[in-house]
């Protein structure tokens, strides 16, 4: 048997959360439901996948109270009707205030967790 490798997570050794699914940690996994916010914002112009130009539709947020983003989906319709939704893996573990330079929340619609879910639903097939 050969030497073993580091792990590929962009750390320098030391202790590491394991990734579950989706970006999430264990850590992320055991929050607590009341440490978590829903949220969408409101976006113009080409959706990320290149099928929608010229539009507007929303990013969906699951993330911490603090603003820690853990999860993050685009949505939009087309002009049939047909709903769109992309997950935006780029965005996990985000932070809303400290990594994107906001102030505060307001740029954000606070929703429920069932609209987040219908359209994680939609990207994941369900």
């Amino acid at each position: 048997m050969g030497p073993r490798k580091k792990p590929s997570n962009g750390s320098s050794g030391g202790v590491s959360t394991p990734q579950i699914k989706d970006g999430k940690t264990r850590k992320d996994l055991n929050l607590d439901p009341e440490e978590l916010m829903f949220a969408k914002e409101y976006w113009t112009g080409s959706s990320r996948d290149g099928v929608l130009e010229d539009g507007d539709g929303y990013h969906y947020y699951r993330m911490t109270k603090s603003g820690k983003i853990l999860e993050a989906y685009e949505f939009y319709e087309l002009d049939d009707g047909r709903e769109c939704v992309a997950p935006l893996p780029e965005m996990l573990n985000v932070h809303w205030i400290n990594d994107l330079g906001f102030d505060d929340f307001e740029a954000l619609d606070m929703i429920k967790e069932i609209e987040f879910s219908r359209i994680k639903d939609i990207a994941t097939g369900f």
